[in-house]
């Protein structure tokens, strides 16, 4: 979305309930670039002792042939975002625990 956006400045703010707050991660990531690969997969896959061909015909051709990190198989080698891409949290589990901690000082 950001890169579509650009030249345009774009701030997303963002609701997060994701342990850790990752951009990739928060609402699909729309405003951050998704910086998983087919190679990361393969490796779940093979942590999981799932061999390629219980992915399916599909699965098992493209975690395969995929599966080298090549760059721009998926966004993680496109790139990041627009430089005039903002990301802010207005909330998650992180701020309200703050926010909560801040009351109890208060």
């Amino acid at each position: 979305m950001a890169r579509l956006a650009a030249p345009a400045a774009v701030e997303a703010l963002l609701l997060s309930d994701v342990i850790g707050d990752e951009l990739d991660v928060i609402g699909s990531g729309p405003t951050a670039p998704d910086v998983s690969t087919f190679g990361d997969a393969a490796r779940i896959l093979q942590e999981v002792r799932h061999r390629a061909q219980s992915a399916g015909e599909f699965g098992k051709s493209a975690l395969t042939a995929e599966s080298r990190d090549i760059p721009g198989d998926t966004q993680a080698g496109r790139g990041g975002v627009s430089p005039r891409c903002a990301n802010r949290f207005v909330g998650s589990n992180r701020l309200a625990l703050a926010r909560q901690a801040q009351r109890r000082r208060s």
